[in-house]
């Protein structure tokens, strides 16, 4: 999906919603629909389809540091802020979680299908520690969830649709598992579904009436924050090849992603802040990323 594309179904939903024809009610629906159906199958379809090598490992474990280091320096930083609770619970989302869809768009402009496939291993790490260990961070903020031990925490995070759709995944990838075609048809529709629904949703959820200054600052952790931390990774990780590199400074920069708002409405945070967030970590991201292009052209670096 190109950037156009991204913007105009987000303008969509904001329309949609001026006009009458669609209001929050129906984001929440979305949202769910997205976090229960299509995104566990877009994700089990694209873990299936990756090919685990060891020189591609390093960028699997570059995004999960880059998660957890994010998520524990949002919390610092929420803390010494002193955010009420389900502010905390949405800055850490906001701060941590990725949007892959501009990154991919920028992998391939700048390195082509290699760089296609190099950022899917990014994003992938990504997966396996947003989807749980941040998750199980974000949890902790709904007013309505009270744990009596740590095991029924990790048991429900581990129940939860989209973390038991990577536990399959990468199950039947390296079982070498061969589904039905139609099984797989019908997976890839759902998957494939869920992006177009949750722009729409996010953009009956965008105000542009104020800016939310925790959406703000948070939007500069999540683009800024990641980008200098993925480069210090990038760094620090025996990685030879300058692509692997880039690819990590360049996934890191990614805007807000969008399950920042499911994970924030699912566990009844603040979704409106996420979606500010969303459209403010947008600009921030494509502005930032196309000016790194133009100055890596006149450089020399790709």
């Amino acid at each position: 999906m190109d950037i156009l594309t991204l913007i105009l179904l987000l303008a969509l939903g904001y329309l949609s919603k001026h006009l009458g024809y669609l209001n929050g009610e129906s984001a929440k629906h979305f949202l769910r629909y997205v976090f229960y159906i299509g995104f566990p199958a877009l994700t089990f379809y694209s873990i299936l389809n990756l090919n685990f090598t060891l020189t591609t490992l390093y960028l699997v474990i570059a995004n999960i540091l880059l998660t957890i280091l994010l998520t524990h320096i949002a919390i610092i930083i929420g803390q010494l802020l002193k955010l009420p609770p389900k502010e905390l619970g949405t800055f850490i989302a906001i701060s941590v979680i990725m949007n892959y869809s501009v990154i991919y768009v920028f992998g391939y402009k700048l390195f082509g299908e290699l760089g296609l496939s190099y950022m899917a291993f990014f994003t992938f790490g990504h997966t396996l520690s947003a989807l749980t260990y941040t998750y199980m961070v974000i949890k902790r903020y709904n007013p309505d969830t009270v744990y009596d031990s740590w095991f029924k925490m990790v048991w429900d995070i581990l129940t939860v649709p989209l973390v038991l759709s990577v536990i399959l995944g990468v199950t039947a990838n390296l079982l070498e598992l061969s589904l039905p075609a139609i099984v797989l048809e019908v997976i890839q529709m759902l998957g494939n579904s869920s992006i177009p629904v949750v722009l729409v949703a996010l953009g009956l959820l965008i105000e542009f009436k104020e800016v939310d200054k925790w959406a703000l600052a948070g939007s500069l952790l999540r683009v800024v924050g990641g980008g200098l931390l993925g480069a210090l990774i990038a760094y620090i990780l025996p990685i030879d090849d300058p692509i692997q590199k880039w690819t990590i400074i360049i996934g890191g920069m990614a805007p807000v992603g969008f399950m920042s708002a499911v994970y924030s409405e699912i566990e009844n945070l603040r979704p409106k802040m996420a979606a500010n967030a969303i459209s403010i970590s947008l600009v921030l991201s494509i502005a930032l990323l196309s000016l790194l292009s133009i100055i890596g052209e006149m450089m020399g670096w790709w």
